[in-house]
């Protein structure tokens, strides 16, 4: 076995030519499935990894106390920025007009 550092791209392209026979992964690699990229998705999800996170004695309890505020993440599309997508639209926000 060999560990190859690389960027998602890199990983996609690898994993389309065969170059990499496995790479770990995200909600990145979705659109790319739906796109017809021709790869297995295989594994679990799990909880814990990635949290919303508020100041101390903040107002915000939930994520219905996030509408209309702004919220920071680490990359535009990224797995921080799908995962509070999904918690937004769970809540019946839409992140486009929060």
């Amino acid at each position: 076995m060999t560990l190859v550092s690389g960027t998602f791209e890199q990983q996609k392209t690898g994993l389309a030519s065969g170059e990499f026979t496995v790479t770990n992964g995200d909600f990145q690699f979705f659109p790319s499935v739906q796109q017809g990229l021709d790869i297995k998705v295989i594994g679990g999800l799990h909880k814990g990894c990635i949290k919303l996170v508020v100041p101390p004695n903040s107002p915000i309890k939930t994520a219905n106390d996030l509408k209309g505020k702004r919220i920071g993440v680490d990359e535009i599309g990224g797995t921080p920025m799908a995962i509070t997508t999904l918690v937004l639209a769970n809540a019946g926000i839409d992140h486009q007009r929060c």
